[in-house]
């Protein structure tokens, strides 16, 4: 298991899909290269969600836009502090 994660929630427009796809993979790659142990990222649907408060009230996503949850783990603060400066 992780001990330490950098979360990420990033609203885009959904006709940006393809190229955040793009941007995304190629972040992944300098994030593993630098010591990350896992990145994902995941894009929201059925955000209508009842008896919780979901992401898109704390984020106030515009029409046409969704949310990306990006997760990068390390093994440490330590480890992520020396990727971050690093990258």
């Amino acid at each position: 298991m992780s001990k330490y994660a950098d979360v990420y929630l990033c609203p885009i427009l959904e006709e940006n899909i393809p190229a955040y796809k793009k941007m995304a993979t190629a972040a992944g790659k300098v994030f593993m290269k630098h010591g990350a142990l896992r990145y994902r990222e995941y894009i929201a649907s059925d955000l209508d969600v009842q008896d919780v408060v979901p992401f898109p009230k704390s984020v106030k996503l515009k029409e046409g836009e969704t949310l990306i949850y990006a997760a990068v783990e390390f093994k440490s603060e330590v480890q992520r502090n020396r990727a971050m400066k690093a990258i």
